[in-house]
């Protein structure tokens, strides 16, 4: 069970090129054409899975640049009906999508990193606790990290309950009502 897509795609290449596509006929060579199309695709989504979210970013910077620069065209004539509200329309739409983006300032990297870093923060304090001796501040770190580790523990499966690991997997919440105000 892996949570991170770079690596469950690594993982998807290497089981491509070392397991299923030696164990193909060499007589079938659509299957094996195929296959091959397929490791190049899973290629291609490790390659361009890092930047979609920069792309997706940049594509809206650049519609809300263009967007503004028709309103202003707009705004010099007179306009009504349709149009107006169309333009209108847009004028709102572009606001909206600026302000959006304006959240979006943090790459998806440097979140992965935070949490990467806190979590060796908070390994490392464990470690310095339980060296310390202090067992009633043991016992509190203790309880904050056991809880800790009890939320992630089901936004982890029930992230990956698709995969069909789970024995009962109607028992676990909806990731999207876990994550829900994030």
């Amino acid at each position: 069970m892996q949570l991170r897509s770079d690596i469950q795609l690594s993982t998807l290449i290497q089981a491509m090129t070392n397991v299923i596509i030696p164990a193909i006929d060499s007589e079938n060579q659509l299957a094996q054409e195929q296959a091959q199309l397929m490791v190049g695709m899973l290629q291609l989504m490790s390659c361009q899975l890092p930047l979609q979210y920069r792309f997706d970013r940049d594509e809206l910077t650049r519609l809300i640049e263009y967007s503004e620069q028709l309103v202003n065209t707009g705004s010099q004539c007179a306009l009504s009906g349709n149009v107006k509200a169309d333009f209108e329309q847009l004028a709102k739409r572009s606001d909206d999508s600026q302000r959006l983006l304006q959240r979006c300032d943090a790459d998806p990297a440097e979140l992965h990193t935070a949490v990467r870093q806190l979590r060796e923060d908070i390994s490392q304090l464990v470690k310095s606790v339980s060296a310390e001796g202090d067992t009633d501040l043991a016992g509190n770190v203790e309880r904050v990290v056991l809880a800790l580790s009890r939320d992630q523990l089901v936004r982890d499966r029930a992230l990956l309950v698709v995969q069909g690991w789970e024995p009962d997997p109607e028992a676990l919440p909806d990731i999207n009502e876990l994550l829900n105000g994030v």
